[in-house]
């Protein structure tokens, strides 16, 4: 463990200026992402079993490292900000949203166009990022949720149009 830190001091010391920022957004947007998936995980094995799948996964890890471009890119200017908050809450109120992934998604693809214009080695770390995470997650994170078979389902008949018989057939061919 001693030599991975004297490792990564000496490498430290040898990046310039611009590159020691580069360097720091990287470790910080690690940071993030880690912790993404350690809270999202760990919540999901107090009764929040749905947190599992890739697609909260995803969110998981995503979702800080947004955060993190979004307050890196905008930094002090409040004119950028203001932008910012805008765009978010227009997303957010004005487009139907099914899923937090969808959500997500679009956040990140608003981020993505807004970094670019500040600065584009960010925008580009995070489409590598953003970009691979599914992968990574499908590959190396994929929990396996057990199938319920307990679990029922109801048909509702409104229009009281369906007999006994026609209902018995649609409920058994319906996949559990």
């Amino acid at each position: 463990m001693q030599d991975f830190l004297e490792l990564f001091y000496l490498a430290y010391k040898k990046l310039s200026a611009d590159n020691i920022q580069l360097f720091l957004l990287v470790l910080k947007i690690f940071v993030c992402a880690l912790g993404g998936l350690i809270i999202t995980i760990s919540h999901s094995f107090f009764s929040y079993k749905w947190l599992r799948n890739s697609f909260n996964l995803y969110v998981g890890i995503s979702l800080p490292i947004i955060g993190l471009v979004i307050t890196t890119v905008i930094g002090t200017n409040i004119a950028l900000s203001i932008g910012m908050l805008g765009a978010l809450s227009i997303v957010r109120f004005r487009t139907p949203i099914r899923t937090p992934y969808e959500l997500v998604h679009y956040f990140s693809l608003l981020t993505l166009g807004i970094s670019a214009k500040v600065d584009i080695n960010i925008s580009i770390l995070l489409i590598i990022l953003l970009s691979t995470i599914p992968f990574l997650i499908e590959k190396f994170l994929k929990i396996k949720q057990k199938n319920d078979t307990s679990s029922k389902q109801i048909l509702m008949n409104f229009n009281a149009t369906l007999n006994d018989d026609e209902i018995k057939s649609i409920s058994s061919d319906m996949v559990v």
